[in-house]
């Protein structure tokens, strides 16, 4: 049988939650604030919340608490939200050229259907990553 981590899972079901916090906080706050701003917003607190789920899940049950945890979490954050709002920043600056590429119908979804998209590659490619090997080791 292959090799399977059900941790991924955990963390997977972990980051969905922070990521509803994410487009919650975010699209509340598109109403009152730039995009960007409001992206920045929302991906700071999401990213506290889920850093903490992430701790209980992927930390190892009995190892003695690590001081590593002391810059290599304040460094996970910076990259968590890094990306994020830059990924989001991109396409934002370049609405224009991208929102042609969506059906009429979802147009003024714009800002949600983008942070959505980021945040999904952000998990498989920086995210769990991450995470998994190198905060909570």
């Amino acid at each position: 049988m292959p090799y399977f981590d059900k941790k991924i899972i955990y963390s997977g079901m972990s980051s969905s939650f922070t990521t509803f916090l994410f487009f919650a906080i975010s699209s509340l706050s598109d109403h009152f604030i730039n995009p960007s701003t409001a992206t920045l917003i929302g991906v700071v607190i999401s990213t506290f919340v889920n850093m903490f789920f992430q701790f209980k899940i992927l930390y190892p049950h009995g190892k003695k608490f690590s001081p590593a945890l002391y810059y290599k979490y304040p460094i996970g954050h910076v990259i968590d939200i890094s990306t994020t709002y830059l990924g989001c920043k991109f396409f934002f600056d370049r609405r224009e050229k991208f929102i042609e590429y969506l059906p009429e119908k979802i147009r003024p979804h714009f800002n949600i259907i983008v942070r959505f998209i980021v945040m999904i590659i952000h998990f498989f490619l920086v995210a769990y990553p991450v995470r998994r090997y190198w905060i909570f080791t």
